[in-house]
């Protein structure tokens, strides 16, 4: 995560930019786990605010942070840190095809490998934020969605081949994909509140009626 902010900060020509690549730069190494683990959760922040601005996104997915996110901010750091990782991944890809196209390539080539690896990997622990990214990624309503929800089938009936031989599939691969498409595939529940008002409003009192 720091290569890639900091290759994106150089390529920046502001004194701002130049400034700030020097400072960290030229900072000895830190050993200290709460320092490192500030510094991380500092950078995402920087990113929450970069992938916002879409000439800062399209630089920053082109510099590789799709793939460093996903292959090590997901899985490192405390729970509200690989939150953050998930959701700048999502705010990424969001709207963007190639880089939704990038991030559902990195998932189904990590999952596709724990299933052909099942015997050996604690399959719980190794699909666990792959699982829960791909539940948030597939609550985007960008003109992709169906691109995600495609690999969610994909993702599916290739485990189903497993899963009745194997609980842990069944539970943290298939379980979770169904659960994402039966969201999806769920209609809106309409406002019943709203509903009612205008039902009230709508219909005649019994003074009403009796006046008639």
């Amino acid at each position: 995560l720091r290569r890639v902010l900091m290759n994106y900060l150089h390529q920046k020509n502001s004194n701002f930019s130049s400034g700030a690549s020097r400072c960290v730069v030229s900072k000895t190494p830190n050993n200290c786990y709460g320092c490192a683990t500030t510094f991380v959760t500092q950078c995402l922040e920087i990113l929450q605010m970069l992938s916002k601005h879409p000439r800062s996104r399209k630089q920053l997915v082109a510099a590789g942070i799709l793939s460093e996110l996903f292959e090590n901010n997901i899985h490192q750091g405390p729970k509200t840190a690989r939150a953050q990782a998930r959701a700048a991944l999502g705010t990424f890809s969001e709207g963007d095809l190639n880089a939704v196209s990038e991030l559902n390539n990195l998932v189904q080539k990590k999952i596709m490998y724990c299933l052909a690896h099942h015997r050996s990997l604690d399959i719980a622990l190794a699909t666990r934020e792959e699982m829960l990214l791909l539940s948030e990624v597939c609550s985007l309503t960008d003109e992709f969605w169906e691109s995600r929800l495609r690999l969610v089938f994909q993702l599916l009936f290739s485990s189903i081949k497993l899963g009745a031989k194997h609980p842990a599939i069944s539970e943290h691969i298939i379980l979770p994909c169904l659960k994402i498409i039966s969201v999806a595939c769920t209609p809106p529940k309409p406002d019943t509140t709203e509903k009612e008002t205008m039902i009230g409003k709508t219909a005649p009192t019994v003074q009403e009626k009796d006046e008639k």
